[in-house]
């Protein structure tokens, strides 16, 4: 499997999302510097810390500043979920600790809470979903209704 990288582009929105709050900083060393007598040492040093602040952050934080959503959500298909609240079509699943709108597909038009899927398709934020076990007879309240055997029936 091969791991993400950053690209230049995602250091550069970085860098440009830094630059206020840099701007800010530098513009208060500054004013510091003018109204008082702090040495230039001092000034040069707030400087460098806050670019190696910036660069120490830069390889935990640089996956919030990647803006290909595509790459994101298509690496969902295939993957499994758990329903949290009840499919019918649609309603909400758990899908990596996140809560994630989706939609059912298939022969079973709803699936309970606490049972499987698998994602087929992302369509915009709603995920499209195949119970796990298509077909397979699934432990539901319906299911676990006593039906009558042919001897009971009158």
């Amino acid at each position: 499997m091969r791991k993400a990288a950053w690209s230049y582009r995602v250091f550069l929105r970085y860098a440009l999302w830094q630059l206020p709050g840099f701007t800010v900083f530098l513009a208060t060393l500054l004013v510091v510097f003018h109204w008082t007598n702090l040495s230039r040492w001092w000034i040069w040093t707030g400087v460098v810390l806050w670019v190696v602040k910036d660069l120490f952050l830069f390889p935990r934080v640089w996956r919030a500043y990647d803006r290909d959503p595509s790459r994101v959500t298509h690496s969902m298909i295939g993957k499994k979920g758990i329903v949290e609240s009840y499919l019918h079509p649609s309603g909400l699943i758990q899908v990596h600790g996140e809560i994630w709108r989706a939609e059912v597909r298939g022969e079973r038009p709803s699936v309970d809470p606490g049972e499987s899927v698998r994602i087929e398709q992302v369509q915009g934020l709603t995920l499209i979903v195949r119970p796990e076990r298509e077909g397979a007879e699934v432990d539901s309240p319906a299911s676990r209704l006593v039906k009558p055997s042919e001897g009971e029936r009158g």
